[in-house]
């Protein structure tokens, strides 16, 4: 069951990276993989542009150069993206606990026409985050 107070991304290989629920400061981040379960708290401002990113991610399925970069207010949360000549998209999440003493990174495989949807639930959760519109 979907949450309308959380956004996820979905892997094939079963992992998921759940944010939320949201509150004016900050939000969880968790991620769960096979024989990996990490969790941080991500502080932000109105969502840090959170929508905005994967709005343009899905703006230019058709390719873009080098890698995408979204970091939350306080870095415990990185999106890198990249796409290959294929039209394969790579998103790589990042997590940093609150005092920087471990950092844990996962690689997504989205498929390109996963962007237009997940576009459309991070501006939802901006929105819950204070984004404006």
């Amino acid at each position: 069951m979907k949450s309308t107070e959380t956004f996820t991304i979905r892997a094939g290989d079963g992992a998921e990276l759940v944010l939320g629920p949201p509150d004016p400061d900050a939000f969880a981040a968790h991620l769960h993989a096979p024989g990996l379960d990490a969790e941080v708290a991500v502080f932000h401002y109105g969502g840090d542009f959170l929508g905005r990113y994967f709005a343009e991610l899905a703006a230019n399925w058709r390719g873009w150069e080098g890698d995408r970069e979204w970091r939350s207010l306080e870095g415990a949360l990185e999106f890198h993206a990249s796409i290959s000549k294929a039209g394969a998209v790579l998103l790589q999440v990042v997590l940093r606990n609150s005092a920087f003493s471990w950092r844990l990174t996962y690689d997504f495989g989205i498929e390109n026409g996963e962007l237009d949807v997940l576009a459309h639930e991070a501006a939802a959760f901006g929105q819950l985050l204070g984004a404006a519109t």
